[in-house]
């Protein structure tokens, strides 16, 4: 019988003695979006009528004069194995607009099919170099064209479009409930062929509302919008507070995400849902914005602060060198291997959701890890009472791609945990099959001490586990709960 990861996990947290009526934070294009503002101007089109960029020609809007460019700077070393085809280090003087001969602006307020509530303009107040070799894309609230925001929104459509490589930018995120900055690729074909058959690749989208959690998405034909192959990272500081670097590494048979380095999502042809094309065969171009509202995140509200400004350091796109090595399809297991090597956290799971659970600075207190691979987590208890983190291999892997995310040969998962006093509720859980929930379980009360535990995986079918390792908090616990899991293994 199919059913959906979401149905699955529920089955799941059902089987582990967990009330999962709170739901979970996994599906990134489905938020619970507040309605819309009262001054807001009408929406003008429905969530999914429209693709999120028109093909207009990128002569379409007229482009401010730009200042003479600065003298030329060396081009930065490419990493192992790539070769550096297009650049962008925003170097220029500060208050001057982006360079015309390399991005173009997209000009419109008409909600880009994604019920957007900013005008976006060819402005410098909205996107101007910082002169501190930053661009800054600025989202301010102000009445204009009958909008009640204003923000920017460049492409390179027109001037640059590359078919596979790198693709990469350092970014300082804005933030705030409403806010909805991305990095991201269209097919340059989208004008004859249309959203989403050109294909779209998000490098990067971020909810305001949920400081510490970037998303990547693969749409095409058959999985675009709220069916796209997404997956969402977790980060242990708010992405707002310094520069991150996000990127694509695409190949003809493998798109992998990755921040600051850490892979976090992949897609294959295979992962595709079936009779789906896939539509990464061909170049696609970029596209920066900010964008202020819209399915994705809701309208801002009072806790919104604006103006809100997106800073990028650079953007740079590689090629691959012929010399160099081939793409890596996924993690090569050597065991001993620690679970923060290969897996990503993909997200909160219970009531409350990333307002409930949140990150905090994990003190060693004697523990042995020398990864720096420490979590730690506050949780205030909601409704259901309930709350957990999952590390997971691909992400977001609820019961659909069996026997990848416990590794060949482990017979146990090994880590250190300790409450900050002691007495805390939580259930350890490893493995995840579609008939019998959690493969494997136990229920702790944590110590004030790191104390170290393993789970057994001697019995557990690897063909029919989907998902890792990870916790929940017990049935009933009461908060606020802060606790640190540490030094996670698997034997």
């Amino acid at each position: 019988m199919n059913r959906s990861p979401r149905s699955l996990l529920l089955l799941a947290l059902a089987a582990a003695g967990c009330d999962p009526a709170g739901g979970m934070a996994l599906d990134a294009r489905t938020p619970d979006a507040a309605p819309p503002a009262p001054d807001a101007a009408p929406f003008d089109a429905a969530p999914d009528a429209a693709p999120r960029h028109d093909g207009a020609p990128p002569d379409a809007a007229p482009t401010p004069d730009a200042a003479p460019a600065p003298d030329a700077a060396p081009e930065p070393d490419p990493p192992p194995g790539w070769l550096l085809v297009w650049h962008d280090e925003f170097d220029a003087p500060a208050g001057t607009p982006p360079d015309p001969g390399r991005w173009v602006h997209d000009v419109g307020g008409d909600g880009w099919g994604n019920q957007q509530l900013e005008f976006d303009t060819d402005r410098i107040e909205n996107v101007a170099h910082d002169g501190e070799g930053h661009l800054a894309i600025t989202a301010r609230r102000e009445a204009y064209q009958g909008r009640q925001y204003t923000s920017g929104r460049i492409t390179t459509q027109g001037r640059a479009a590359h078919a596979y490589g790198r693709f990469e930018a350092r970014i300082r995120l804005p933030t705030g409930p409403g806010i909805w900055p991305a990095f991201w690729l269209l097919g340059d074909d989208i004008g004859e062929v249309g959203w989403p058959a050109c294909g779209e690749i998000d490098v990067m989208e971020h909810r305001g509302q949920a400081p510490y959690e970037s998303t990547g998405a693969l749409h095409g034909p058959g999985y675009s919008a709220g069916d796209a192959l997404s997956a969402t990272r977790l980060a242990f500081d708010p992405l707002h507070e310094d520069f991150h670097l996000f990127a694509v590494e695409w190949d003809p048979d493998l798109i992998v995400w990755m921040v600051d380095g850490e892979v976090f999502h992949r897609v294959r042809p295979g992962d595709l849902p079936a009779g789906s094309r896939w539509a990464f065969d061909h170049p696609f171009f970029v596209i920066l914005n900010v964008a202020v509202g819209g399915t994705f995140v809701g309208p801002p509200d009072d806790a919104t602060v604006f103006p809100q400004t997106m800073l990028v350091d650079h953007v740079r796109v590689y090629t691959r060198d012929p010399a160099g090595p081939r793409p890596d399809p996924g993690p090569r297991i050597t065991l001993p291997m620690t679970v923060d090597r290969h897996y990503a956290p993909t997200g909160y799971m219970g009531d409350g959701a990333a307002d409930g659970l949140t990150p905090v600075d994990c003190p060693r207190r004697g523990t042995d890890d020398p990864a720096g691979d420490c979590h730690g987590f506050r949780w205030t208890p909601g409704a259901a009472g309930w709350a957990g983190v999952y590390w997971q291999n691909p992400p977001d892997n609820w019961g659909a791609l069996p026997g990848e995310a416990l590794p060949g040969g482990a017979t146990g998962i090994s880590f250190l945990a300790w409450g900050e006093a002691g007495g805390e509720p939580i259930r350890f859980i490893a493995g995840y099959a579609e008939s019998d929930g959690f493969e494997v379980a136990t229920d702790v009360r944590l110590s004030p001490v790191p104390t170290r535990y393993t789970l057994d995986l001697e019995g557990v079918d690897y063909d029919e586990v989907r998902a890792a390792f990870g916790w929940v908090t017990g049935e009933g616990a009461a908060g606020p709960l802060t606790f640190y899991v540490d030094d996670i293994t698997w034997r």
